[in-house]
């Protein structure tokens, strides 16, 4: 199920050549659209979400080619189609699911973690589908996500103070503890020597 709006404030000038995506904090999508060469201008088009609660937070363009981003405050999964606009929501099977870190999959879907009910979850650009995956650490709070050179899923667990991986094929969740205590791991990036980089916040 999805719901679509499309409400665009301000105006947009599909002639300029480089776009770049950010989300306020006003449960809005806003689109940075700057104009290439010497003494551009620049404009922001905002977006509204359904709802003032939405808290969008991770972004990422799909494999579709589409934006799409997480909401804390609705437990949704929200895509916006950068040529007409339109934004559609998906909510989450889970109630306070909080879905953060957001990336696209090597398998064509988009992947998520859900900080509020410790799953990492999957949604099919093509049909809307919803899986969701358990984490086997009660209590991990995974929040940042990335696609590893391996292909697999890497995600951190804040709470459960681990590194996490998912293989897209066959769903199996592998955890890696961290040495230090309570470091509380957060963003996480591929490294130009082929390992992963993380920050420990704690």
């Amino acid at each position: 199920m999805s719901r679509g709006i499309g409400m665009p404030i301000g105006p947009t000038r599909s002639t300029w050549a480089v776009r770049l995506a950010a989300v306020a904090a006003t449960a809005a999508v806003t689109m940075l659209v700057i104009a290439a060469g010497a003494g551009a201008s620049t404009t922001i088009t905002e977006y509204q979400l359904s709802s003032a609660n939405a808290g969008p937070a991770g972004l990422v363009t799909g494999p579709d080619h589409a934006i799409w981003f997480t909401e804390l405050g609705t437990s949704s999964i929200g895509r916006i189609d950068p040529t007409t606009h339109q934004v559609k929501e998906y909510p989450l099977p889970a109630r306070g699911a909080s879905p953060n870190g957001i990336v696209g999959g090597p398998d064509g879907a988009v992947w998520f973690a859900e900080l509020g009910v410790g799953k990492i979850g999957r949604i099919d650009p093509a049909t809307g589908a919803i899986a969701e995956f358990p984490i086997p650490t009660q209590g991990s709070k995974p929040t940042g996500m990335v696609t590893g050179s391996d292909g697999a899923l890497w995600f951190t667990e804040t709470m459960g103070n681990k590194i996490g991986r998912i293989d897209p094929r066959s769903h199996t969740i592998v955890e890696y503890p961290i040495p230090t205590a309570q470091a509380a791991p957060g963003v996480l990036v591929n490294g130009p020597d082929g390992a992963l980089w993380f920050t420990e916040t704690g």
